[in-house]
């Protein structure tokens, strides 16, 4: 979520660029498969949502279309409800 933040809030790249781009933060990240099953934890959960470009309908619309968004660079959008978790997480105390 920081990274769509620090993308005021929206970002578009393929799965495999999200791969390559957080796999230095995130070591422990396997592979473009636990990464995608994470993008669809947080969009089925509401707190970001996704989005072929070109299209008016997201990935919570059309049902189970995963390999469109994994083959080609897709939207990836913090959701307001995304932002208010990021903003609770993001304050409380260690």
């Amino acid at each position: 979520m920081s990274i769509l933040v620090h993308y005021k809030g929206y970002y578009q790249d393929s799965l495999v660029q999200w791969y390559s781009a957080l796999r230095l933060g995130v070591p422990q990240l396997k592979d473009t498969q636990q990464l995608w099953d994470v993008f669809r934890r947080l969009s089925d959960g509401g707190i970001i949502d996704l989005r072929r470009l070109n299209s008016e309908s997201s990935r919570r619309n059309e049902g189970n279309h995963d390999g469109v968004f994994v083959m080609k660079p897709f939207m990836t959008t913090l959701t307001p409800m995304g932002l208010d978790r990021w903003n609770t997480v993001r304050t409380q105390p260690h």
